[in-house]
């Protein structure tokens, strides 16, 4: 639906690399109708699993979740979305991590 409208607001996408993820952050959106999306390609496909970002913009910190899978392009994005601040001020992401982490008691 959204998706003529969506084009790329960073000159390039942000390469992730972490204990649990590793794969690059594509950011779109549409800047006349503030809309946004995050969507995050798994460099190895048995990772795909939802994810959750940590931006902040305007002095507040917004946590968003990556929830829609498509395993057939090793991908997880967030839905189409207004965010609670203007995407023409400036945003930082300061977090890309697996929604659901095991425990430290977990680990082997």
């Amino acid at each position: 639906m959204y998706k003529s409208f969506l084009i790329p607001l960073i000159p390039r996408p942000i390469a992730v690399e972490t204990d649990f993820i590793k794969g690059t952050l594509f950011i779109e959106g549409n800047l006349e109708h503030n809309y946004i999306r995050f969507r995050f390609c798994f460099t190895e496909p048995q990772e795909t699993a939802p994810l959750t970002l940590m931006v902040m913009a305007e002095g507040k910190r917004h946590v968003y979740t990556c929830l829609r899978c498509n395993y057939s392009k090793n991908e997880v994005e967030t839905p189409v979305f207004h965010p609670e601040f203007s995407i023409f001020g400036q945003f930082f992401i300061t977090n890309v991590e697996p929604l659901i982490k095991s425990g430290e008691f977990l680990t082997v």
